[in-house]
């Protein structure tokens, strides 16, 4: 008779366990008697020892259907009871093993991105002479990337879960290039970044999970050095230009907003995993800066700057005009740029003192965290720039939600407004 709601189910009487474990212990017994039967007739009677092997291969084949079918009742069990905790239990594990697993195709993926779009920009960024460059060796070898610093997100929608890891590589890679036949290679390859995946939809038998979104929050770390192939060619700036367009081309891959899906499961959009809901609208405003380095030299009076301001987030970039030879510049401009993924991603100001003919000097740096941005809706802030000696930058920030209804727009002019007085 089924119980009431709230109803406390009596426990099961002594005797009745009793009685079921003795059920066990002789449908064991009588498995085991059976099979030494068997053998000892075979023997008895003279049987080849072939027949005794034709009647096990039926045997392990029901024994591992029945363990199979066993193991999924188990986790459909597991995953009535608590949900949740046995996803994020099986999401820890995945990194390591879907980097490792991953390892062999993200080394044919590099390969093509490099021979395809690295290898023909450098060739339009060299004179004349040197149009022969290519990539002659291409090998990432065997040792995947190292993971560390996982930090899951469950407490989200229901049917997502976030997980960022910290990505090293330093592996045993074979990179070559050549121009005009002879060969040099790139050497200590070194990759660091906070790569996010993001498990959505979660669903409710194996594998768990029904797709995959993987992808750099901001532009990874990226050094390398370059073996004898500058110094004999004499060739200046080619290690820079080989890190700015290979830099590019990740950013163009797996800084969001691009993105790498991977489909797991049967009926899966693969469009919605690559083409996410980006979560709103940064408006930034550059409005001056202070006291900033002077990197030209003067002949007569102090030395001077021609400074101007390189806005990222993520893979986007927006640049401010240049302002001839002054300090304490003056910009007033304002930029509007998509945010993906406003927990996590950074905003990052560097500041820039043009050069003519040579790479520019750098005037100073900083990095704003979104999330606060995105709590609190605006910030006015005087920022002290990093790795110089001295400077200060003003921005404004106003975060700007995405609406469907357009009325929304009339709230948020209102509320600029506001802000603004």
């Amino acid at each position: 008779m089924p119980t009431s709601e709230g109803a406390i189910a009596k426990p099961k009487r002594k005797s009745v366990i009793e009685d079921n474990l003795m059920l066990n212990v002789i449908k064991k017994y009588v498995k085991m008697a059976t099979g030494v039967s068997v053998v000892w007739v075979m023997g008895y009677y003279g049987f080849s020892v072939s027949w005794l092997w034709m009647l096990l291969v039926p045997y392990v084949w029901k024994t591992r259907i029945s363990k199979a079918k066993h193991h999924k009742t188990a986790i459909a069990q597991e995953i009535a009871k608590d949900e949740k905790s046995v996803i994020l239990a099986r999401v820890e594990d995945l990194p390591s093993w879907i980097i490792r697993q991953m390892w062999p195709y993200i080394g044919e993926m590099v390969e093509r991105i490099l021979r395809e779009n690295v290898e023909p920009s450098i060739k339009k960024s060299l004179p004349a002479s040197l149009q022969s460059f290519t990539f002659s060796t291409i090998d990432l070898g065997d040792i995947p990337p190292r993971t560390g610093g996982i930090k899951v997100y469950s407490q989200l929608k229901r049917n997502e879960i976030y997980m960022d890891l910290e990505l090293n590589y330093s592996g045993d890679c074979d990179i070559a290039v050549a121009i005009k036949g002879i060969n040099a290679g790139i050497k200590d390859l070194r990759l660091h970044g906070t790569l996010r995946v993001v498990f959505k939809p979660l669903i409710n038998k194996p594998p768990l999970i029904g797709g995959m979104r993987v992808f750099f929050l901001n532009n990874p770390e990226l050094d390398f050095d370059l073996t004898s192939l500058a110094n004999a060619f004499d060739i200046p700036g080619l290690s820079d230009m080989l890190h700015s367009i290979i830099m590019e081309q990740i950013a163009n891959q797996m800084v969001l907003p691009n993105v790498f899906p991977i489909k797991l499961a049967e009926g899966i959009d693969l469009n919605k995993l690559k083409y996410p809901q980006p979560q709103g609208v940064v408006r930034i405003t550059v409005v001056e800066a202070k006291d900033l380095m002077a990197e030209d030299i003067a002949l007569i009076g102090k030395g001077t700057s021609d400074p101007y301001v390189v806005l990222r987030v993520g893979a986007k970039t927006v640049k401010t005009t240049i302002k001839d030879k002054t300090l304490s510049p003056v910009w007033n401009e304002t930029f509007e740029m998509i945010v993906d993924s406003a927990d996590g991603q950074l905003l990052y100001i560097d500041v820039f003192d043009d050069d003519q003919g040579s790479k520019d000097d750098e005037l100073g740096r900083v990095s704003m965290d979104l999330t606060k941005l995105k709590e609190e809706g605006f910030e006015d802030e005087w920022l002290p720039l990093e790795d110089v000696k001295q400077g200060t930058i003003h921005v404004q920030l106003t975060w700007l939600w995405l609406a469907n209804d357009p009325l929304e727009l009339d709230r948020v002019s209102v509320a600029l407004a506001l802000l603004s007085s």
